[in-house]
C-alpha cells in the first residue's frame, strides 16, 4: 500500500471519528424515557420529550427516540389540544431532519389511563414542518375524550415530509389526517403538499361517543377542511401519497377522501380491512368503506383526474371496497391491478354518475358485485376481460385474511403473505393489459400480486420515489 493511500484512509479515519454522534455538519439528539428535557441531549443524557426537539433541530440533524413506553403528561405551555408538537422544523431537499426510532428499538407513546379531557385532542401535531422524515414510532390506546374524537397524526402547513413507519392503534377517533385546523388552533395559510405516508398503519379507530356514534374514525384521512366560503373541500393536500399502508378495524372508513378537491393523490400497495365494524366483532358502525375516494364539492372536478391507485386491496369492509361516494360530483380517477373480496356490499362502486371517464384496468372484483356508470372506461378487468375468465377459490394460494393484519418486518415492511396469490394455471394470469407496471409473462395479470413474484408489495417497500408508478394512459 503506498504512502497517499494510507494517508487518505488516516485523514478519512479522523473525519468519521472527529464526532461520536455524527459527521461534522450536523448534530444528533437523543430522546428517552428516562430522560430529562434540561439534559444536553446526548446519547448518555438525552432528553425527555419531542417538544424540546422544536428548540435544536436544523437541517441536516437527527433525533433518536430511545425504545420504551412514553407516557406525555406535559401540556404547560403547549395550545391544549395538542400533546406532541412539531413546530417550524425546517430541513430542505437536499439536508432533511431526521426523527427515527433508535436502530433496534421501538418508542410507544402509551396513553392508557390518561384523562382526555373534553375536546379533541391531537397526539402528534405537525405544523409549519418541510423537509422532515419521521420514523419507527407507535401511538395507542387514547380514548376519546367525552364527545370529541382524538386525532393521531395531523399535518398543517406542513409540505415535503415523510411519515415512515408509523402505528396509530386503539384510537378514540381518527388515525391520521393531511391539512386540517384543529378547533382553529392553527391558522391555514399554506397547502400541506408532497407528504407521503409510507408504510404507516392505522388499527383499532373508533369513536363510540361521538354525536354521530362511530362516523368520525377513518383510518387515513385528507378531509374535514373549509375554504374561505365555508364550503367542506380540502385543497390543500395535493400531491399526498400513500405506500405499503395499512387500515383495519375502523368503525367508519379506512381511507376517507370526503370533499378532497387536491390534486395528484397517489396510492400504491394499500390494504384496508375489515372496517365499519365494532372492534372485535362483526356489529356494525359507521359507513365501512375501504377506500371512500370522494365527493368532491364543485361540478368543475368532473373532468380533473386526481386520484390514481395501484396494486392496493380492499377486503371485508362492510360496504364497498373502493367508492366513489358520490350523488352530485367527483373527480376522474385511475384504478388498475387492485383486488376487492368479500365486501359486504359493492367490490368496485363508481355508478352514482354518468358521463366520468375514470379508468379501471387489470382488476379483481371477487365475492361481491361491481358496478359503473355509463361512460367509465374498463377493461381487462376481471368483470370484463376478452376471453373472459372464471374466478374461484382455487385461483388463489390462500384467501386467509388474517395475513393481511400480520406484523411487519423490522424495517416496516408489509408481511410476507400468500393471500390473493395467484397460482399456476389460473386464467387470471396474464389476462391484463399493460399500464406501465412491471410485470412476467406475455401481459400482466388481473389481480394485485404479480403471478411468479414473491410478495411483491414487500419488495416494493425498498422504492421510496412518489412517482414509481408511471401509468401509460391518454391513449
Amino acid at each position: 500500500m503506498n504512502k497517499l493511500m494510507i494517508l487518505l484512509i488516516f485523514i478519512g479515519t479522523l473525519n468519521c471519528s472527529s464526532n461520536n454522534d455524527s459527521d461534522s455538519l450536523s448534530n444528533t439528539y437523543y430522546i428517552s424515557p428516562t430522560g430529562s428535557d434540561s439534559n444536553a441531549g446526548k446519547i448518555d443524557s438525552p432528553f425527555a420529550t419531542l417538544k424540546k426537539l422544536n428548540a435544536v433541530l436544523t437541517a441536516g440533524d437527527i433525533a433518536y427516540i430511545r425504545g420504551g413506553t412514553y407516557r406525555d403528561d406535559q401540556k404547560t405551555g403547549w395550545p391544549k389540544w395538542n400533546l406532541n408538537r412539531l413546530n417550524g422544523l425546517l430541513g430542505t431537499e437536499e439536508d432533511s431532519i431526521f426523527i427515527f426510532n433508535y436502530p433496534g428499538e421501538r418508542p410507544i407513546f402509551d396513553y392508557t389511563g390518561k384523562d382526555m379531557g373534553v375536546m379533541t385532542l391531537v397526539l402528534l401535531q405537525m405544523t409549519n414542518c418541510q423537509y422532515v422524515h419521521i420514523k419507527g414510532l407507535t401511538f395507542t390506546n387514547a380514548e376519546q375524550p367525552k364527545t370529541s374524537p382524538i386525532i393521531g397524526l395531523n399535518l398543517t402547513n406542513s409540505s415535503h415530509n415523510l411519515i415512515d413507519n408509523f402505528e396509530l392503534s386503539h384510537i378514540g377517533g381518527f388515525g391520521y389526517m393531511v391539512s386540517s385546523s384543529i378547533n382553529g388552533s392553527e391558522p391555514i395559510i399554506a397547502n400541506s403538499e408532497y407528504n407521503t405516508f409510507l408504510n404507516c398503519d392505522a388499527i383499532d379507530c373508533e369513536d363510540p361517543s361521538s354525536p354521530e356514534a362511530y362516523g368520525g374514525a377513518n383510518g387515513f384521512n385528507i378531509v374535514h377542511d373549509r375554504d374561505d366560503f365555508g364550503i367542506h373541500a380540502n385543497i390543500w393536500g395535493s400531491h399526498t401519497t400513500f405506500k405499503n399502508c395499512r387500515a383495519w378495524n375502523c368503525s367508519d372508513d379506512g381511507w376517507d377522501l370526503f370533499g378532497m378537491e387536491s390534486l395528484d393523490i397517489i396510492f400504491e400497495n394499500c390494504w384496508s380491512m375489515n372496517n365499519g365494524y365494532h372492534i372485535g366483532s362483526y356489529i356494525h358502525t359507521g359507513d365501512g368503506n375501504g377506500f371512500k375516494l370522494g365527493p368532491s364539492y364543485h361540478n368543475s372536478w368532473n373532468t380533473i383526474h386526481n386520484i390514481t391507485m395501484t396494486n392496493c386491496l380492499a377486503v371485508g369492509n362492510y360496504s364497498s371496497g373502493f367508492d366513489q361516494n358520490t350523488v352530485g360530483n367527483t373527480s376522474v380517477m385511475w384504478l388498475y391491478n387492485c383486488m376487492a373480496y368479500a365486501n359486504s356490499w359493492q367490490g368496485f362502486y363508481f355508478e352514482y354518475l354518468n358521463g366520468i371517464n375514470h379508468i379501471f384496468r387489470n382488476n379483481l372484483s371477487y365475492n361481491q358485485p361491481s358496478n359503473f356508470g355509463m361512460g367509465t372506461t374498463h377493461d381487462h378487468n376481471s368483470w370484463d376481460a376478452s376471453p373472459s375468465v372464471t374466478i374461484t377459490d382455487a385461483d388463489f394460494i390462500s384467501l386467509d385474511t388474517s395475513q393481511l393484519r400480520g406484523v411487519r418486518s423490522k424495517e416496516g415492511f408489509l408481511p410476507r403473505i400468500t393471500f390473493g396469490i395467484l397460482v399456476k394455471g389460473s386464467d387470471l394470469i396474464d389476462a391484463g393489459v399493460d399500464i406501465g407496471l412491471p410485470y412476467n409473462g406475455t401481459a400482466p395479470d388481473i389481480g394485485a400480486f404479480e403471478y411468479g413474484t414473491i410478495n411483491s408489495a414487500a419488495n416494493k417497500n425498498r422504492n421510496y420515489g412518489r412517482k414509481a408508478t408511471q401509468i401509460n394512459e391518454g391513449r
